[in-house]
């Protein structure tokens, strides 16, 4: 029964897992094409809110990717300790 959870809990975890990474390429995308684009003078200032936007945006994704891989890798270790056991 905690097997069958654990399992359930690191597949789930794997799936988080890809779709932030999927975002954060998104993301690296998005920012790279705001950093690349020319503007005209008028257009300066909402250029530079999209950036900051984008680039809070990438370290906000980066930091929730950290997050859910530390929570992946707690899961293994209570799956092997579950094997073990």
């Amino acid at each position: 029964m905690a097997r069958g959870k654990v399992k359930n809990a690191l597949s789930v975890s794997k799936l988080h897992i890809q779709t932030l990474e999927s975002f954060l390429r998104e993301s690296v995308v998005i920012l790279r094409a705001l950093e690349e684009q020319k503007t005209a003078a008028g257009e300066v200032f909402i250029h530079e809110k999209r950036l900051i936007e984008a680039r809070r945006e990438y370290s906000h994704l980066q930091d929730e990717l950290s997050v859910a891989h530390a929570k992946h890798a707690r899961l293994r270790r209570n799956k092997l300790a579950l094997q073990s056991a």
